[in-house]
């Protein structure tokens, strides 16, 4: 899937994730049928080392919103 970027550029910048994190999560998503759906509406997470990524999407690839946190399980911290 193509994702579209350009509502969420800004916020990916503040929040400091990259078009590969927001393409990883998407096309997990999209390959294991891992996701949250609600009509059109997308919302898909990813473990992508020690961060959480989070990507919400429409059906047509416009990504709305990204967010992500950093996970530590255990003795990792």
């Amino acid at each position: 899937m193509n994702v579209n970027l350009e509502k969420v550029t800004e916020i990916m910048e503040e929040r400091g994730i990259t078009t590969d994190d927001v393409n990883a999560v998407v096309s997990w998503a999209e390959s294991e049928g891992v996701k949250l759906t609600d009509d059109d509406r997308n919302l898909a997470k990813k473990r992508l080392d020690k961060v959480m990524v989070y990507v919400e999407y429409m059906t047509d690839g416009t990504v709305e919103d990204v967010y992500s946190h950093r996970v530590t399980l255990g003795e990792e911290a």
